[in-house]
């Protein structure tokens, strides 16, 4: 049996010496409280919370919508129950979907309505809001609802698993469309987007699979590449998205699993397996965005010689010193290369010490792991969600020509979000 990644990260931020403990702390039933509001206002909000608290958290999920709701609501509530019906039996073969009012006590999440004492997020257009709705009711596009989804379950597990209870109290919100912080005022519009171009992703794991997820939930065109030589195993299951348990346990190619999955009218996928180096042919290849999902510093310093109009880079953290924190940067010609963020090793020399690496990096060690699981990185997958909403929405900004905005965004998940770094 392979070691749980979302245990190992429990173990390792609480200094525990057993995974089964940490796996205990997370037996929990959850309820999610959905506002009454058009099906396609809430259907990716929903969607992307359920997904998640099935891996992150081992009890039953409870949906149902706020109290005194009508019989159109409870029709919508049964389409998004259906679907994650779905995802828990591919996920775990067992349905741990129930629809109604759960027992008192349960921990809840709502979702574009604010509860006592719970977590709450909301996502209109671009925009996002956690603890704190939003004014506008227009459609979220795919990463907005992810980006809510992720954080607002980020928080929940930091507040209900790891016991930070003082993150529960923060409001803010944010938006998509200028990468920052908003403060009482409405965020930025763009236009809708209609196609993506072609993309390049590099790593089909947590990042990888999550950015697959979004842009399964959009509307535009796009061509996916999907790119890596690895293949799925079972400490893949609880932080991957849109990877069904039979895949993982078969141990099926990563690149080719992913790119079958993504399945949609308008969205076309294929695989690419290879260990990519710096003389890989398919970073000669022209791309409107490539976006690097590897969690290692030597795959990144190869892409400097991409021939993307945008190269993407989005990182996790993986060891008790960075677990949580999310990093994504963007790369065009004559600006800052990506390889300047993650210096080698100079001859002989020891890697560059921490204090010496660039300040949007040093929190951010990717995938260090240095306890007594050595090769398994912490993780969960609202990290690696978060990581591909920031992703993605940059893709979509550069094809919409908005050239503004941070060149490196840093945040950490599961602490105080609206002390997030923007660095431009």
């Amino acid at each position: 049996m392979g070691i749980n990644r979302t245990d190992k990260l429990v173990a390792g931020i609480l200094g525990l010496d057993s995974l089964s403990v940490a796996g205990d702390l997370r037996i929990r039933a959850v309820e999610i409280v959905v506002a009454e509001r058009p099906l396609r206002h809430i259907r990716g909000m929903v969607h992307a919370v359920g997904c998640l608290l099935l891996r992150c958290f081992r009890g039953n999920v409870w949906i149902r919508g706020v109290d005194g709701h009508g019989e159109r609501c409870l029709v919508v509530i049964e389409t998004l129950a259906e679907k994650l019906r779905e995802e828990s039996f591919s996920h775990s073969g067992v349905d741990r979907i129930v629809v109604g009012a759960a027992p008192t006590g349960t921990i809840r999440i709502g979702i574009g309505v604010l509860l006592d004492g719970a977590i709450s997020i909301d996502a209109a257009g671009w925009s996002i809001g956690v603890n704190q709705l939003l004014e506008s009711r227009e459609v979220a596009v795919a990463p907005a609802a992810a980006f809510a989804a992720a954080c607002g379950v980020g928080k929940l597990f930091a507040v209900e698993v790891l016991g930070r209870s003082g993150v529960a109290v923060e409001s803010w919100s944010f938006s998509l469309a200028g990468m920052h912080l908003l403060h009482n005022e409405r965020g930025p519009d763009l236009a809708v987007i209609s196609n993506l171009g072609r993309i390049g992703v590099l790593g089909a794991g947590a990042v990888g699979s999550a950015i697959g997820y979004i842009l399964l939930q959009a509307s535009f065109d796009v061509e996916v590449i999907v790119i890596d030589d690895d293949v799925y195993a079972e400490e893949n299951l609880d932080t991957t998205l849109l990877l069904e348990r039979a895949t993982a346990l078969k141990g099926l190619p990563k690149a080719k699993a992913l790119s079958s999955s993504l399945s949609r009218e308008g969205l076309h996928a294929s695989a690419h397996i290879e260990r990519v180096e710096r003389g890989s042919l398919i970073l000669k290849q022209p791309f409107d965005s490539f976006i690097c999902a590897v969690d290692n510093a030597e795959s990144r310093r190869e892409l400097d010689g991409s021939q993307a109009g945008l190269l993407i880079n989005a990182g996790v953290g993986g060891s008790s010193r960075d677990a949580g924190h999310v990093i994504c940067s963007k790369h065009v010609a004559q600006s800052q290369p990506l390889s300047a963020l993650y210096p080698p090793a100079i001859g002989n020399q020891p890697k560059v010490a921490e204090e010496h690496l660039p300040r949007e990096i040093r929190a951010d060690l990717c995938s260090a792991v240095v306890d007594q699981y050595r090769g398994v990185a912490m993780a969960a997958p609202f990290i690696a969600l978060t990581a591909a909403s920031l992703t993605v929405a940059v893709a979509m900004r550069h094809s919409l020509g908005a050239v503004s905005g941070p060149l490196v965004m840093k945040m950490d998940v599961l602490g105080i979000q609206s002390m997030m770094e923007l660095r431009f």
